[in-house]
C-alpha cells in the first residue's frame, strides 16, 4: 500500500449526516503529505460515486469528527460513474493530489 492511501470504515461513521446514504461500507481515503487534509472517495446511494474533502481540526475539539481529529467531510465534489473517475477528478482538482501524481 502506498503511503497516504488507505481504506477506512471510520470515515463513514453513522454519526455523520452525508446528505446521501452511502451503500458501500468502505471508502478510499487519500491523505495529504502534511496530514492536514484528506480526500474521501465513496459510493452514493444512487450507485454513483463522489469525492469529499476533509481537514484536520487543530485546536477545535467541538468540530472533531469521529474522535479522530478530523472535521466533518465537505459536500460532494461532483457525481461520477465510477470510483476511478471520482479519484481521477479529485487528482485533477485538488492541488496536493495533482502535484503528487502528475
Amino acid at each position: 500500500m502506498r503511503q497516504g492511501i488507505s481504506f477506512d470504515d471510520s470515515a463513514l461513521s453513522s454519526r455523520f449526516d452525508w446528505g446521501t446514504r452511502l451503500v458501500q461500507p468502505r471508502s478510499k481515503i487519500l491523505e495529504s503529505p502534511d496530514r492536514t487534509e484528506r480526500v474521501i472517495i465513496a459510493q452514493r446511494s444512487d450507485e454513483t460515486y463522489t469525492f469529499r474533502r476533509q481537514w484536520r481540526t487543530i485546536g477545535n475539539e467541538s468540530a472533531d469528527f469521529a474522535g479522530e481529529g478530523w472535521g466533518a467531510p465537505g459536500p460532494d465534489c461532483g457525481i461520477y460513474d465510477s470510483a476511478e473517475t471520482a479519484e481521477t477528478e479529485a487528482r485533477q482538482r485538488v492541488a496536493w493530489l495533482r502535484d503528487r501524481f502528475h
